[in-house]
């Protein structure tokens, strides 16, 4: 990533901060997880600013996710949601981890394996899971498995960021790291479209906001 790309995605990020000055948000929330969860989401429009905080799952025990978006149709779910019988609805999964002041580690990257699998695997129980997690993040996944039993042939994808503000190259573990990660999730879901940012992480940003921010949010009032 050159010199002007760091800048330009440091002034992006700084111009956010003082238009989102005055608000608040959830203990344990940061600014970056906000802004890297708005931009990310731009594609799914139905989303409301309160979907976008909801999935915000990054702190102690969080498993290495720092956003859980699980999202049928272009509608967020939650345990209140009713699952149409229809067959072939679209799903979307979106994971995020992020990391404002460091660059990734395979053991970071790792940790989203076990997620996955623990997530994935339908049947696991809390007391099965690799590791442990906080109970917010429990919730959403107690859900997501729910929800996904109710549906009828859907149209699977899950998407995997990995973003982070320094400019580093993830080195050949990450990306072994990240491979294993998209495997763990085609073992559970084979006719998934699986999207993994590990190889481009820094410029994929880059190119995202490039393309996105002319959409508007509440955020940015």
């Amino acid at each position: 990533m050159s010199q002007n790309d760091v800048l330009g995605l440091n002034s992006e990020y700084e111009r956010w901060l003082g238009r989102t000055s005055g608000l608040s948000f959830p203990r344990g929330v940061t600014a970056f997880d906000v802004f890297c969860a708005e931009q990310f989401l731009k594609s799914h429009v139905l989303l409301s600013d309160q979907d976008v905080l909801s999935g915000l799952v990054g702190k102690s025990d969080d498993g290495g996710v720092d956003g859980f978006y699980f999202i049928v149709n272009g509608a967020m779910v939650d345990e209140s949601t009713e699952i149409s019988a229809q067959q072939g609805q679209s799903v979307h999964l979106v994971l995020l981890q992020t990391k404002e002041g460091q660059g990734f580690s395979p053991t970071a990257i790792d940790k989203f394996d076990t997620f996955t699998d623990d997530l994935l695997d339908l049947t696991k129980t809390p007391n099965k899971y690799g590791r442990k997690y906080h109970n917010k993040l429990q919730d959403k996944m107690r859900t997501f498995k729910d929800k996904n039993q109710q549906l009828s042939l859907p149209k699977t994808t899950i998407d995997y960021y990995y973003i982070t503000r320094q400019d580093v190259l993830e080195n050949e573990g990450c990306e072994m790291s990240g491979r294993k990660v998209v495997a763990t999730a085609r073992r559970h879901i084979s006719k998934a479209t699986i999207n993994d940012s590990t190889s481009s992480m820094q410029l994929g940003f880059i190119r995202r906001l490039e393309y996105d921010l002319p959409r508007q949010r509440l955020f940015h009032l």
